[in-house]
């Protein structure tokens, strides 16, 4: 394939990703597969494709980018900054990185325990000690950390 070719490669790989991102939710589902089967442009088109994406915000564009990348092509992540890509904040000094990785990685029965643990620990050591959750002990968790969790 010469530079040209791959240049058209490429330029319609990233329109089909700025399609995507811009679509509603139901175009966004229907378009998963198409986004699927480029993952050998989005690849080639490196770190920098993620310079469209707010590490500070929820849209599950990204993250959807990020899983398929980590099935499809685990080397992308030798730059280990996209383990852990969105930025995550904690009042009392949780880290979520284990958090964002088993979600790539789309580990969601171990996710869902992980953060089950997390709110738990939000909850005090009661809550921690049971094992569970009251839903008046929700009012006292720090709202950064529902936040993080939440994103």
């Amino acid at each position: 394939m010469n530079n040209k070719e791959q240049d058209n490669y490429s330029n319609a790989t990233l329109d089909l990703i700025k399609k995507f991102i811009d679509s509603n939710q139901r175009k966004r589902i229907n378009s998963l597969t198409q986004i699927e089967s480029e993952v050998e442009n989005i690849f080639n088109l490196g770190p920098s494709l993620f310079d469209m994406f707010d590490r500070e915000g929820d849209d599950w564009a990204a993250g959807w980018i990020l899983q398929v990348l980590k099935k499809f092509k685990p080397e992308f992540f030798e730059n280990t900054k996209f383990n852990n890509w969105f930025n995550t904040y904690s009042d009392i000094d949780i880290n979520y990185e284990e958090l964002q990785l088993m979600l790539v990685e789309q580990k969601f029965e171990d996710a869902d325990r992980l953060t089950s643990s997390y709110l738990r620990k939000l909850a005090g050591k009661l809550a921690e000690k049971r094992g569970y959750v009251f839903y008046s002990e929700v009012k006292n968790m720090s709202g950064k950390d529902l936040e993080t969790i939440d994103r």
